[in-house]
């Protein structure tokens, strides 16, 4: 849930797209499968449809919930990346019987035709996770509990990963003995430290496989600041190339010995990666 709202934030603010959330487990209140994934298929269907298709989209705007439209900026640029519906399970395990959970071969391929008989120009991509290594199992699950302001156990930690090995007893994974090679897919494994694509062409597939191979679990730090004093800041002037006042000289110094001292060497012994990005 949480990488489909980061997914949405990217791909509206830096690509235009106009993006909506489908959780499948809002869709569970119908008598049977069958008719909770036809209702599913016509929300998404509606959706993807409708009339319009450009997004405005204007640097700095904040993310909006589905259906909000951007507000008006003076200059903005109108922006058609097209649309994307982002389905997602917050519950898994409720999920997983569902069709538009994708957890088999069949319920993929009906999952398929469902877009495809929507129109042609509907595109679909699968995206599956898979985290292997339990150190990043562990920091996974010590984030999620720190952002909700609760403390971590070790059976935290033992219950999270029966509940993995519960759910890949039953999930068929995305099958690359050709036998799925006409689907579009990304397989995203331990965050990043091995991406299976399949099919990716296109601006917006591949700008999604961009953004879920910088995913990560670990926690970084961000300094941000601009230059010291120039000599046309000192004389009220906008822009230019100018050199620097003393003030800005003491800055650039001042901001060294920072860089050096607390950033570079946080806990004051071991050095730290750091990269420096400048405009």
């Amino acid at each position: 849930h949480v990488q489909g709202q980061r997914m949405r934030q990217y791909l509206r603010f830096f690509h235009g797209a106009d993006c909506a959330l489908f959780d499948i487990c809002e869709n569970l209140d119908y008598p049977s499968v069958d008719e909770s994934s036809a209702a599913l298929s016509a929300r998404i269907s509606e959706w993807m449809l409708r009339n319009g298709g450009a997004s405005n989209v204007p640097l700095g705007s904040p993310l909006l919930g589905d259906g909000e439209s951007a507000p008006t900026y003076k200059g903005q640029k109108a922006v058609d990346s097209g649309r994307c519906a982002i389905v997602y399970g917050s519950d898994t395990y409720r999920a997983f019987e569902q069709k538009w959970s994708g957890s088999s071969k069949e319920r993929r391929r009906w999952i398929l035709d469902q877009v495809r008989a929507m129109s042609r120009s509907v595109k679909l991509v699968f995206v599956e996770v898979k985290v292997t290594d339990v150190t990043l199992m562990r920091n996974n699950v010590a984030i999620k509990r720190h952002a909700m302001g609760l403390p971590t156990c070790e059976e935290d930690f033992r219950r999270t990963e029966a509940s993995i090995k519960e759910f890949a007893k039953l999930y068929v994974t995305l099958q690359q003995d050709g036998s799925e090679e006409d689907m579009s897919y990304v397989i995203f494994i331990n965050y990043g430290q091995k991406v299976v694509t399949n099919r990716m062409h296109g601006f917006l597939r591949m700008r999604i496989a961009q953004f879920l191979s910088t995913i990560h679990t670990e926690t970084h730090t961000i300094y941000l600041t601009r230059h010291g004093q120039s000599q046309y800041n000192q004389l009220g002037k906008i822009g230019g190339n100018s050199g620097v006042t003393e003030y800005g000289l003491d800055y650039a110094r001042r901001l060294a010995t920072f860089a050096r001292e607390t950033i570079c060497r946080e806990d004051g012994s071991n050095a730290n990666k750091a990269r420096l990005w400048t405009s």
